[in-house]
């Protein structure tokens, strides 16, 4: 049987909610086995559940539900201060699964904020290792801007995460040198050529939490969720209030990366665009190269940035296909889901070729693997 889907969501982010449920519908196709938590913050009881059953008529094999937390996991977030009008409370509700779905072994985890573009029978059935706990996409934007992180930056929270991670560099470092020294001793002894140690690289190897796989049974068995608990009752919350910080210092070394197809960062290809322009290259538009380039689609985008679908007009990878899915009815779209071509609003993205996504879904950096430069850029001098 296929792993649950659990949803993050309030009032304040209702929109992006049913964006990405109207996005959900479209792609699964009526699974048969198919579930769908919805955590309830503070939406309308009787909205959510009109709304649902106005869903429930048009999908016979679905089983949607709402999971309301209680009053002792909304007291713990009271002590939480948010400063921004679109960050959420319960992007939080994902550390209460544990324990609001106790007969869940695993579940797969979504933030509002994300768009579900092909069939996700992969990942609800994906293979998980019984002694991981989480199962995400690398996330490359936070990793390249604690890269390129200013010591003089205005971010506390970043600062504050890159020192904890560069303290972890310095360990492993260490380790490193004592485990050459330890192969050349070794090889001395035995008059054999040194082995090479592994070495740590010093990159920041991250995962993203809009989209993960949860081993819940492990979160359980191992008391992890305790520490959850302790996290949102404490300090650390108000010092550390992004859950995404929270939890990859906490499974620092307790994930395994999923391919970059199951949660692509939408705001990593503006970030790409942005730099190739300043590196001094003038990208052609997908329109304007002679021989169209294929690409692979990702199965789920995320719009993690600053700049949201219906915050902004700023030209971004998919908002077209958003704003169309915003504004069809529920009822509409799975009456006539045949007729709702996602793709038409998909290859109107202006640079829709640099998704580079290979075969397998993995994103990659080096363009020249993929097709050859010159192709799509032109260098300006």
């Amino acid at each position: 049987m296929a792993r649950s889907i659990v949803i993050s969501a309030d009032y304040k982010v209702s929109q992006y909610l049913e964006v990405l449920l109207k996005s959900i519908f479209l792609s699964e196709n009526n699974r048969a086995d198919l579930t769908i938590y919805l955590l309830n913050y503070d939406y309308p009881r009787d909205l959510i559940v009109h709304y649902l059953k106005q869903c429930q008529l048009h999908l016979k094999h679905c089983k949607l539900k709402v999971l309301t937390p209680s009053k002792g996991h909304k007291r713990l977030l009271q002590n939480l201060n948010l400063v921004s009008d679109t960050y959420s409370k319960s992007l939080y509700y994902k550390l209460f699964l544990a324990e609001l779905l106790p007969e869940e072994e695993s579940v797969v985890s979504f933030d509002p904020y994300t768009l579900v573009l092909q069939d996700l029978g992969e990942l609800l059935d994906y293979p998980i290792d019984p002694n991981v706990s989480i199962y995400a996409c690398r996330d490359h934007l936070l990793s390249r801007e604690l890269e390129n992180l200013c010591v003089s930056s205005n971010s506390y929270y970043l600062n504050k995460f890159k020192a904890k991670l560069d303290q972890e560099m310095v360990f492993w470092r260490q380790n490193d040198v004592l485990n050459e020294q330890s192969l050349v001793i070794q090889a001395q002894e035995t008059k054999a050529t040194p082995a090479k140690a592994t070495t740590y690289n010093g990159k920041y190897d991250l995962f993203s939490t809009e989209v993960m796989i949860l081993n819940l049974k492990k979160i359980r068995e191992e008391k992890i969720f305790y520490k959850y608990l302790a996290y949102l009752s404490s300090n650390e919350v108000v010092t550390t209030p992004h859950v995404n910080i929270f939890l990859n210092l906490l499974h620092r070394y307790d994930w395994q990366a999923l391919p970059d197809k199951f949660n692509y960062q939408v705001d990593y290809i503006n970030k790409e665009v942005f730099m190739l322009e300043q590196a001094g290259y003038k990208l052609r538009t997908y329109q304007e190269l002679a021989s169209k380039l294929s690409y692979n689609l990702p199965s789920i985008v995320s719009f993690t940035g600053v700049y949201k679908p219906l915050n902004s007009n700023k030209k971004m990878p998919f908002r077209r296909l958003f704003i169309e899915l915003y504004n069809e009815s529920i009822s509409e779209l799975l009456l006539n889901r045949n007729v709702f071509n996602s793709k038409e609003f998909i290859n109107k993205f202006t640079y829709i070729h640099l998704l580079r996504l290979d075969d397998q879904g993995w994103y990659q950096h080096d363009l020249s693997q993929i097709h050859p430069y010159v192709e799509q850029v032109q260098i300006t001098h």
